[in-house]
């Protein structure tokens, strides 16, 4: 059987998470760009960015898909069967040419044969090639771009990696209605990890509780699995995973988990005390939540991330033995695995970026004695007019005893 026939041959109209005009104005913005840095066609391997242009989504994020922007015409997919379905199920595209793994298994030079087929072999072409973000991948792996090169020798390859990623910084209306919706996922699942934490209990079952809480309030396919952990393990976060440790008494106990919407996120950290709260757990707490607390004071439209970092470490000076990891936030939005983070805009020293109205960031202030305890607190914030508006206003940032 074509599969790929008999799905184009039975029309179906795809689970969008916004109205197709709303696509269409990104990849004419996206042209926009092409057209400014001399580009005849863009090769867009971040899946993330993929997703942005038409709605692209699938469970398996790391799965083989191509996107072919054009200077004029539909977007165009190179992928493999399982991700075509996808395509069609979920997103804009309907030009697709299927990958054939049975040609040996390598999908650089049959990328380039769909190119020159359609006119590219002496254009301008730009492709992704770096990952802009530490956490991220999407970028082309090296061995397709070299097939590209030699495959398409008349053509120039050149690097576009910012092309899509700079217009996602600021938001849509619809876009920061999605992370709002995914803000309250978020907090039905904070909500039943606080209350699943307690002497005893295993780091397991708190994740445990986390998922299914946040499945059950609409979660789809999360960027990043709840991240808890307990004990001393908590003096080495943000990324260490749990690992069936029991907590006990005295115990910090650190929990970072947002929910996902249409793959957009709100993430949120928060930190318990079980049974009671130590001096250096009430410590770490009070400095870290001060923290948050005086970087959303002072975000607001034209300040660059420097600005706001140097406003905001007041809370953290005077405690030499604290080690922080240097960034009071970072730009969130539509995210997948294996990371929510968006793009590299940080409010930290050195950034020189401006913040604009309809950027999102996840305030976050994580803190730990090394191999001693720690913790963190945070809210997700999308800038105003004015300065910021929490997108989950009905959360506190306290430490609970549980």
């Amino acid at each position: 059987m074509d599969l790929l026939k008999a799905l184009l041959d039975r029309p179906h109209a795809p689970d969008l998470g916004f109205d197709p005009e709303e696509y269409r104005s990104r990849v004419e913005r996206v042209r926009q760009n092409m057209r400014e840095d001399g580009i005849d066609m863009l090769l867009v391997s971040n899946v993330s960015n993929l997703s942005y242009l038409t709605g692209y989504d699938s469970a398996l994020p790391s799965g083989y898909a191509v996107g072919v922007l054009p200077e004029e015409g539909e977007v165009a997919l190179h992928c493999s069967t399982c991700e075509a379905v996808c395509a069609l199920e979920s997103s804009t595209i309907r030009d697709i040419r299927l990958f054939d793994w049975h040609e040996g298994g390598d999908t650089g030079p049959q990328l380039a044969d769909m190119l020159l087929e359609r006119g590219y072999g002496s254009k301008r072409i730009g492709a992704e090639t770096r990952n802009l973000e530490t956490f991220a991948t999407g970028a082309m792996d090296a061995a397709s771009f070299e097939h590209l090169k030699r495959c398409l020798p008349g053509a120039e390859l050149v690097d576009a990696s910012d092309t899509v990623m700079q217009l996602r910084l600021v938001k849509s209306p619809g876009e920061i209605a999605h992370m709002k919706r995914a803000a309250r996922y978020t907090r039905a699942g904070m909500a039943a990890g606080v209350e699943a934490a307690g002497d005893g209990v295993g780091d397991n079952e708190c994740v445990a509780a986390v998922h299914r809480a946040l499945v059950a309030a609409g979660s789809e396919t999360m960027a990043i699995n709840p991240l808890i952990m307990s004990g001393p393990r908590t003096g080495w976060i943000p990324h260490a995973p749990h690992r069936r440790q029991r907590m006990k008494d005295g115990d910090a106990v650190f929990l970072e988990v947002s929910g996902s919407h249409y793959r957009y996120n709100a993430p949120a950290m928060r930190s318990v005390a079980i049974g009671r709260a130590t001096s250096e757990v009430s410590r770490l707490a009070e400095v870290a939540i001060a923290s948050v607390e005086s970087t959303i004071a002072n975000i607001r439209p034209g300040r660059s991330g420097d600005d706001v970092a140097g406003a905001s470490g007041g809370a953290l000076a005077g405690h030499p033995d604290i080690y922080f990891f240097g960034a009071y936030g970072y730009s969130i939005g539509l995210g997948q695995s294996p990371t929510w983070t968006e793009a590299p805009m940080y409010l930290a020293e050195g950034v020189e970026t401006e913040l604009e109205p309809g950027m999102c960031f996840h305030v976050a202030t994580c803190i730990f004695i090394p191999r001693v305890a720690g913790v963190g607190f945070s809210r997700s914030v999308a800038v105003t007019e004015s300065g910021c508006e929490l997108l989950d206003p009905d959360s506190d940032l306290t430490l609970e005893v549980r």
